[in-house]
């Protein structure tokens, strides 16, 4: 007889202030609020923030994992997103569209990003809230969920 094994398709997105994977929020947490896998920065004044968030693929086969995230507000100069990992790429205006930025990624490999921010100077807003979707192609019920709250400092208001 034979026994037919289910393939596991799970997106994990972690996020962290710094580039290194360890002190990310949100590994081997999945959920669809961002519950665990949130975090707050406060953004310097007239200064560049900078938010660290990587994709694994946590599941058992290769799929290819759509990332998407938000769109720049107006409180905010410029909001773009970077993929670290094979070198530097702006991948801003697929990531903020529709359809999303996919990636292929094998079981336990990880992809890293950056998000780069710089809030407009004298915006009455107060920063931008920031969420970030990695979802399976393969099973597209599969996706994992992480944000950001990226706060303006005192001196930009």
């Amino acid at each position: 007889m034979k026994s037919f094994r289910t393939k596991l398709y799970r997106p994990d997105v972690r996020i962290g202030k710094k580039a290194s994977l360890r002190t990310h929020l949100g590994n081997n947490i999945y959920n669809r609020t961002g519950k665990k896998q949130s975090l707050a920065v406060q953004m310097a004044p007239g200064g560049r923030t900078a938010v660290y968030f990587s994709v694994q693929n946590d599941g058992d086969a290769p799929d290819g994992i759509i990332v998407r995230a938000s769109k720049p507000r107006a409180s905010m100069k410029y909001l773009r997103y970077f993929r670290l990992t094979f070198g530097r790429q702006n991948i801003t205006a697929a990531t903020v569209r529709a359809g999303g930025r996919s990636a292929k990624i094998a079981p336990r490999q990880t992809i890293a990003y950056v998000l780069r921010a710089k809030p407009t100077r004298g915006s009455k807003k107060s920063g931008q809230k920031v969420t970030i979707r990695a979802r399976s192609t393969a099973d597209g019920r599969a996706y994992d969920v992480a944000k950001a709250k990226l706060d303006k400092a005192r001196g930009n208001r």
